[in-house]
């Protein structure tokens, strides 16, 4: 009888601790300031900030290491503006000048001007600046990284667009490429990236080669 309480005590102290050892891991809550550079119209800004939101809700990260597929774990969450103790996340951005449709009268003079809703190029420039929390509380300015972009074809038949009309803008791959080169910065500032040629996968957005 003895024995059996001995057992049975050291099955519910094992239980008792094993709830202790397979915890999640706490999330890192990212604060994310306003974005500067967004479209003018609603539409196109709700598009682009879901994108951005939905690399964020991702656990995973797409990533290429060594040009090899796989995905990183990692604990970045968006928080709202008053969240204590996050990480910050600062991004501008700058897309191609909208175009627009000038008509003129039969003596050519100038009758109207309105935008198109097309863009001159598909490029999108992305400017990151993270700050961890002890370099927020310490006042720290990090150097902003630049990261230059190309969306993909809105067409889907990849047949070339006449330059004069312009190209249709996707504003949803654009803020899910953005949510992924910030997700990446925060892995890279956390120093959780595995390598120097581990990148965040921006498929099917191409990243354009950085200056040197």
């Amino acid at each position: 009888m003895r024995r059996a309480r001995l057992v049975f005590s050291l099955i519910l102290g094992l239980a008792s601790v094993a709830p202790a050892g397979t915890s999640a891991a706490q999330p890192r809550l990212v604060r994310l300031d306003p974005i500067e550079g967004m479209p003018p119209d609603a539409r196109s800004r709700g598009e682009f900030l879901a994108g951005v939101r939905a690399a964020f809700s991702q656990s995973t990260l797409p990533t290429l290491r060594a040009g090899t597929p796989e995905d990183l774990a990692h604990e970045f969450e968006l928080a709202d503006s008053t969240a204590r103790s996050a990480w910050e996340l600062h991004v501008v951005i700058g897309a191609p000048p909208l175009l627009r449709d000038i008509v003129r009268d039969k003596k050519g003079r100038l009758v109207s001007q309105k935008p198109n809703g097309r863009r001159a190029s598909r490029g999108l420039t992305v400017v990151l600046t993270v700050r961890s929390p002890e370099a927020v509380e310490a006042g720290a300015r990090p150097t902003p990284e630049r990261i230059g972009l190309v969306l993909p074809e809105a067409d889907a038949s990849g047949a070339p667009r006449e330059r004069s009309r312009g190209v249709e803008y996707r504003w949803d791959q654009a803020g899910l490429a953005t949510g992924r080169v910030a997700l990446e910065a925060l892995v890279r500032a956390a120093g959780d990236a595995p390598d120097a040629d581990w990148v965040a996968d921006l498929q099917p957005v191409r990243r354009m080669p950085s200056p040197r």
